[in-house]
């Protein structure tokens, strides 16, 4: 495998394919934007946050509005990644992965606190009640989870923020080259790595990647808007290299 993390572009083998991993530019962002939305249709997070029984009902912005934020929102935040090399798309939105690293910087950890309460205060108004109490659920459960596994070692750790692939692109190795991508730069700086995963069924695919299960949250197991069995969003690791 040949990768050179200097450089704008990274050539990986994955799967015998030879597939090119590309840094990110802004023009990407559409075209990144609406695959993950393809990707993450039916995801069980994505359902729980979203499908909720007063989703039809009047919020404070129109639900044609409340779209447009939230692609806004999505926009700025691949914007965020993308200024600091975080962000890395296959044929330039056909697959992508972003990454979080370890001890940001003042000004980079600034902004994103920045980021998130504009996020935060986008969401509080225009989702609905019900979307407002799953989020604080989601947030405040996977954020004691996550202390509970790694404690103050965390914020040592790289972190697989975002990985998704185009549905009819899967199966050809963009997730294993994105994630050889992520494994190969957590290697360079010999951290350790964590992501999360909403889907049960991506656990096989996250474990030939060198990461193993250290966390499960349950989400809905509590609220009874929820007619649908609980689901688990896995906190997942992978140690580092020496």
């Amino acid at each position: 495998m040949s990768l050179n993390t200097k450089s704008d572009f990274y050539d990986v083998l994955a799967e015998k394919r030879n597939v090119k991993v590309e840094r990110a530019r802004y023009a990407d962002v559409p075209r990144i934007q609406q695959m993950a939305q393809d990707a993450y249709e039916d995801d069980p997070l994505r359902n729980y946050l979203r499908n909720t029984p007063d989703a039809k009902k009047p919020p404070v912005a129109p639900r044609r509005d409340r779209l447009y934020i939230w692609r806004l929102m999505a926009y700025l935040e691949l914007g965020f990644h993308i200024h600091y090399h975080a962000a890395f798309p296959v044929e330039h939105g056909d697959a992508y992965v972003t990454i979080g690293h370890p001890s940001p910087g003042r000004t980079k950890s600034a902004v994103l606190r920045m980021l998130s309460r504009v996020t935060n205060g986008v969401l509080n108004r225009t989702n609905t009640p019900e979307q407002r109490k799953r989020w604080e659920e989601f947030e405040d459960k996977i954020a004691a989870a996550s202390k509970d596994a790694f404690g103050d070692e965390l914020r040592r750790m790289l972190h697989v923020l975002n990985l998704a692939v185009a549905p009819r692109h899967q199966g050809k190795g963009y997730g294993y080259a994105l994630m050889a991508l992520a494994n190969a730069q957590a290697d360079e700086i010999r951290c350790a790595s964590w992501l999360l995963s909403s889907n049960v069924i991506n656990t096989p695919f996250y474990e030939s990647c060198g990461f193993v299960v250290v966390k499960e949250v349950l989400l809905g197991e509590d609220n009874p808007t929820w007619t649908e069995r609980p689901f688990a969003i896995l906190i997942m690791m992978r140690a580092a290299r020496s």
